[in-house]
Order: structure tokens, then C-alpha cells, then sequence
């Protein structure tokens, strides 16, 4: 089964549009998507798996 990244970067490829650097691809989200600004943090937790966090400069 191919996930639907993989499958969006393909059919675009083969189109011939392609994906563009500093594109923002989102698979899904329920919040909204927000643009970081420079000394923001986020933070994601997932649980039992762990959590990760990214601070912008």
C-alpha cells in the first residue's frame, strides 16, 4: 500500500508538476495549519511513542 505522500510526490513527478522545495504538504491535520515565526517552539506528543518539539529561528 503506498502512502499518500509517496503517492502525491509520484503523481506529481509523473505529470510532470513535481513538488517544489519549501513546499508545506499536509497528509492531514485538525487544527489547521500555522506558519512558525522566528522563536516559536512547538511540540507534539504522541503518547506512549514520545513526543518531539521544534523551535524556529
Amino acid at each position: 500500500m503506498e502512502m499518500p505522500l509517496a503517492w502525491l510526490a509520484n503523481e506529481l513527478s509523473r505529470t510532470g508538476i513535481g513538488l517544489k522545495a519549501g513546499q508545506t504538504i499536509s497528509t492531514g491535520t485538525l487544527t489547521g495549519m500555522l506558519r512558525p515565526k522566528a522563536g516559536e517552539t512547538y511540540l507534539a506528543d504522541f503518547g506512549p511513542l514520545g513526543s518531539v518539539s521544534a523551535t524556529y529561528s
